[in-house]
């Protein structure tokens, strides 16, 4: 047996009081499937209202012009170091550098046990849950996806700079 979500989402127009309305209906399709039979139902559906004024005018933006380029980061305990924030976090675990900017919203524990590591080496920390244990393969799993590479070598990372 198992079962699916679907996300619906659908748009339909309406007149309400002499105005076009277009409402965006939102809802989940839930498909059971058990013994070969699909079973499916639809639930909690929510309907959003939206009235375009029509005296908004357009808001244009000269276009913004861009060039992605690579830029060479040497993998070092005073580069990690600069990366110290929780909004730019760097560690270092068993000579592997990690990226956990993105990570610590959804870190089990909380993202303050991550953040006094920021930009320093956490080894210990992680082997130990901070003292109280170790990790499970899937956070190592899970960490391994955000390996940027070993210590003491060189990285190329993608940056933007303006034309």
């Amino acid at each position: 047996m198992y079962v699916t979500f679907q996300l619906i989402f659908s748009s339909c127009y309406t007149i309400d009081s002499m105005r076009i309305r277009n409402e965006v209906i939102i809802g989940t399709l839930l498909s059971t499937v058990f013994m070969g039979f699909t079973i499916q139902s639809a639930s909690n559906y929510t309907s959003l209202s939206i009235i375009p004024k029509p005296q908004a005018l357009p808001i244009t933006h000269p276009p913004i012009s861009s060039v992605t380029v690579q830029q060479s980061i040497s993998l070092t305990p005073e580069e990690i170091g600069k990366h110290a924030t929780s909004t730019d976090c760097w560690i270092i675990i068993d000579t592997q550098v990690y990226d956990v900017t993105t990570y610590l919203s959804r870190h089990p524990g909380g993202a303050f046990r991550i953040i006094p590591y920021c930009g320093k080496d956490a080894t210990e920390a992680y082997a130990t849950k901070d003292g109280r244990g170790s990790h499970s393969p899937r956070a190592d799993q899970q960490l391994g996806s955000l390996s940027l590479g070993s210590l003491h070598t060189t990285i190329q990372i993608p940056s933007v700079k303006p034309n």
